[in-house]
Parts: structure tokens; C-alpha cells; sequence
């Protein structure tokens, strides 16, 4: 539902939770990153590293620290954008300037994950918005509190 005219989005579209992720996530710059030191340390999916280093043109330690780095307006982790079945296939430099890709990306992220939720459906189900914020940041209940606050705050509510 949304409330009131001045919602870009109606809270039943995909942009609408792409509004609030965003808010969270970068605070709406496209062309945010954060280095996650402890994913650098877990070595995580050293063949997406590998992958990444190539389409970079750097060394395997550079394809680490961008698979341990989350991108734009979403911030994806560097080893989901560039590995699964629609994995990205150009540099970071061009993601994060290209706002209608990072847009895709993130749906199709989703979609691929069976996260392709409105926002509609997420406020108005709880078990699904503690999934929903699990599955995309780790601490359920805290980030589930996070959407919930940052929908109201841009006019959405349950």
C-alpha cells in the first residue's frame, strides 16, 4: 500500500522495494562500496575470484577484494555479481555507472534467489520480510526493522 501522492512507486512495483533497499544500502549513490574484510578473509568462492580478475584484467588478489566488496545502489557483494546464472560480465567501473543496470541486476539477483518480492508483500507478511531480510543481509529481525523503518519513512506502510 502506498500513502499518499507524493510515492514515486506504488509499494506493489518493483521499484518501490528497490527505493528502500537502496536507502539502506547506499543511501541511494549508485556508486557506493563497502570492502567486507571478513568475506576477504573466508577466501569465498575462489573461482568467481578468478572470474572476476579476468574480466578486470588484474591479478587474482584484485578479483578477491572486488568479490569481497558490495556494489552500488544495491550493494551486491562482488562474488553474487559476478557468478550465478546471470552473472555480470563487464568491470565494477561500468556497473556502477550505469543506475538502470544495477537496477536489473538486482531483480534479476532476486529473482534467481526466489526473492523476487514487492514491498507490498513484504510489510504485509512478516515471515516473509524476517526471510527476505535474511536471505539479503544476514541479520533478519534487525534489517527487517531497517526496511520496515526506512518504507515509512519514505511514506510506505503495512
Amino acid at each position: 500500500m502506498t500513502s499518499g501522492p507524493s510515492l514515486a512507486f506504488p509499494s506493489s512495483s518493483p521499484q518501490a522495494l528497490q527505493t528502500v533497499i537502496a536507502r539502506i544500502e547506499s543511501g541511494g549513490n549508485p556508486r557506493a562500496l563497502r570492502f567486507e574484510p571478513r568475506v576477504y578473509a573466508e577466501n569465498v568462492a575462489p573461482a568467481t575470484s578468478a572470474r572476476i580478475a579476468d574480466v578486470h584484467g588484474c591479478d587474482y588478489e584484485t578479483g578477491r577484494i572486488i568479490a569481497a566488496t558490495s556494489w552500488g545502489l544495491f550493494q551486491i557483494m562482488g562474488f553474487n555479481l559476478w557468478s550465478g546464472p546471470h552473472a555480470y560480465d563487464s568491470s565494477v567501473f561500468a556497473f556502477c555507472v550505469d543506475v538502470a543496470e544495477q537496477r536489473a541486476f538486482f531483480q534479476t539477483f532476486l529473482s534467481d534467489h526466489g526473492q523476487d518480492f514487492t514491498l507490498a508483500e513484504l510489510l504485509g507478511d512478516e515471515h516473509k520480510l524476517l526471510a527476505f531480510a535474511t536471505f539479503y543481509n544476514g541479520d533478519g529481525p534487525l534489517y527487517a526493522s531497517a526496511m520496515r523503518r526506512a518504507a515509512g519513512a519514505l511514506g510506505y506502510a503495512a
